[in-house]
């Protein structure tokens, strides 16, 4: 009976300590002197290194392109065809000395022979004065060199009636600077006869008495307007009297007296040519531009 009571016992201890086992948390501590053991280190999972991809063939697409062939003058080829001999010639130099390139090139050859100046060239001599031919036509006038027609006697009655462009032409072949120092004869026939001329008139500035002025192909008032006159076309003018009233005011008229070729040089150069004295200022006929 002791026995049986004691596997009862033992079964019913057993039974305890299975089910103390089975609870979470449940499981003995270990004993005191045990040594702890650190768990051991996981190592990492190895890491690939990135592979670089490969690169990718794009197969290149042919394309065709239709390039249009330039088409060629007809001229062109003409002169495409020439052969290069028949293009240019270039003769041989007349002597095994001379270059061809300084024959053909002026820029190369001097101009002057060593060892001598300079020479200007000399000035076109004007032309000598040829003979005068006069005809009085049957209208009474005459014409002088068939170049230019004077009406008139050259009387004080019937003055000769000339025109500035006969009195410039003194100039074609009367220079003294250039030793031309002959007057031409149809000019020449004027000195000591009386005139009749149409031009611009100044008289001079601040004086009481105007019997003196200056008959002029162009205006000139003496300072700043107009051209001033020059020998050929100019006429250093004394009045026969005093001129008053509209006389006085005239700026361009027509002005009759005796006329005078008289020359005046001054270290080679003609100052003056034209005077005329006993003058008068035709009435009536001022500053209406000659008419």
């Amino acid at each position: 009976m002791k026995i049986f009571w004691a596997l009862i016992a033992l079964l019913t201890a057993a039974a305890a300590a299975v089910l103390v086992l089975e609870r979470p948390g449940g499981a003995s501590a270990p004993p005191a002197g045990a040594r702890i053991a650190a768990p051991a280190p996981v190592a990492a999972p190895p890491v690939a290194s990135p592979v670089a991809p490969a690169p990718v063939v794009v197969a290149a697409a042919e394309i065709a392109v239709e390039v249009p062939t330039p088409t060629v003058p007809a001229a062109v080829e003409a002169v495409a065809s020439v052969e290069p001999e028949a293009i240019v010639s270039v003769p041989d130099p007349a002597t095994p000395e001379a270059k061809p390139a300084e024959a053909m090139n002026p820029i190369n050859r001097p101009l002057i022979p060593e060892g001598e100046a300079a020479v200007p060239a000399p000035a076109p001599a004007k032309p000598a004065p040829s003979a005068m031919t006069k005809v009085v036509r049957d209208d009474g006038t005459i014409l002088i060199n068939d170049r230019w027609v004077i009406k008139g006697e050259g009387t004080s009655a019937k003055p000769y009636e000339v025109t500035w462009e006969y009195l410039i032409s003194a100039g074609e072949t009367y220079d003294p600077k250039a030793g031309q120092n002959v007057v031409p004869e149809h000019i020449a026939m004027l000195d000591g006869a009386h005139v009749r001329i149409t031009g611009w008139i100044a008289f001079p500035l601040y004086v009481q008495s105007a019997t003196e002025l200056l008959a002029m192909l162009n205006q000139w008032d003496g300072c700043c307007i107009g051209v001033p006159p020059t020998p050929y076309d100019a006429i250093e003018v004394r009045l026969k009297a005093p001129a008053e009233g509209d006389d006085r005011l005239a700026t361009f008229g027509t002005i009759e007296g005796l006329f005078g070729v008289k020359p005046y040089v001054v270290g080679g150069w003609l100052v003056g040519l034209y005077v005329m004295e006993q003058a008068r200022i035709v009435p009536g006929r001022f500053n209406d531009g000659g008419s």
